[in-house]
């Protein structure tokens, strides 16, 4: 049986003087704001998405509980 080939993995942030910082040296504080800048990005960028292709919204509300509210 092959050995199994361990990996490590590292996440860099970038600075605002564009410089690369691995996310492990930042401190709690530091990383629950990228966090939330993350999160603000996404929602951002979804929610642009869905209401420019609204068609696209039911697909993703499957789930238990979800219903689609159509304005007409």
């Amino acid at each position: 049986m092959a050995k199994k080939q361990e990996y490590t993995c590292v996440s860099y942030i970038r600075g605002a003087d564009g410089a690369l910082i691995p996310f492990s040296t930042l401190t709690e504080e530091q990383k629950q704001d990228v966090r939330s800048r993350i999160v603000a990005n996404v929602n951002r960028t979804l929610s642009d998405y869905f209401t420019a292709h609204p068609e696209e919204i039911e697909p993703y509300s499957r789930g238990a509980g979800v219903k689609v509210i159509r304005e007409t």
